[in-house]
């Protein structure tokens, strides 16, 4: 059943990045389909809630990690209840300042990705997934979102490599991840690797 579940948990994560792949023109053809759908579009129109969602899982798992070393195993229930009194506070002020996590632009992308990531990582490598196809994994939906939302950055980044070494560093270095995430998964499938419980 965790198998299931975990091909399931890889399959979210690749529509949510299908649209913005799509909008980069990648892939064009197969994914004009899923370009109509808009992640933003629907982040501005429900952003209290999304945004009430996003900060009870970042709050309760702060809430658990501090909790849990106090309580051990019966912290559990204490941890939701002190990440939703949290999260409620939170709705609460941006209620109040009229301030959604939205309004912190590129910084709140980063945010989301870094959560995505972490809270894919350990549903995969908890449901006994390699912890290298994991990455890889997510690396390429945090590839296919990046290039989908902040195109501009790619550009930059390319146009700088022109001039910094450094900069081209980091194309080589990203399009070699790229490549061997790539590399990573379809041998992690073929060869059945993967022991998902």
């Amino acid at each position: 059943m965790k198998k299931a579940g975990m091909y399931i948990a890889i399959v979210v994560g690749l529509l949510l990045s299908v649209n913005l792949v799509s909008a980069s023109q990648v892939l064009t053809p197969l994914f004009d389909t899923f370009a109509n759908i808009s992640i933003a579009e629907i982040y501005l129109r429900y952003a209290s809630i999304i945004d009430f969602f996003l900060v009870l899982v970042i709050f309760g798992s702060i809430a658990k990690f501090s909790v849990g070393k106090l309580y051990g195993d019966s912290s559990n229930g204490l941890a939701v209840v002190v990440g939703l009194i949290m999260a409620i506070s939170f709705s609460f002020m941006e209620l109040k300042y009229g301030f959604v996590l939205g309004d912190l632009g590129w910084i709140a992308i980063m945010v989301f990705l870094a959560f995505l990531a972490f809270f894919l990582y350990n549903i995969m490598t908890g449901m006994g997934a390699d912890p290298k196809f994991a990455g890889a994994v997510l690396f390429i939906i945090s590839y296919a979102i990046i290039a989908g939302t902040i195109p501009q950055w790619f550009e930059w980044l390319n146009h700088t490599a022109e001039y910094s070494i450094g900069a081209s560093l980091l194309v080589v270095l990203i399009h070699i991840v790229l490549i061997t995430s790539v590399i990573k998964i379809i041998i992690s499938v073929i060869s059945g690797k993967n022991n998902f419980k």
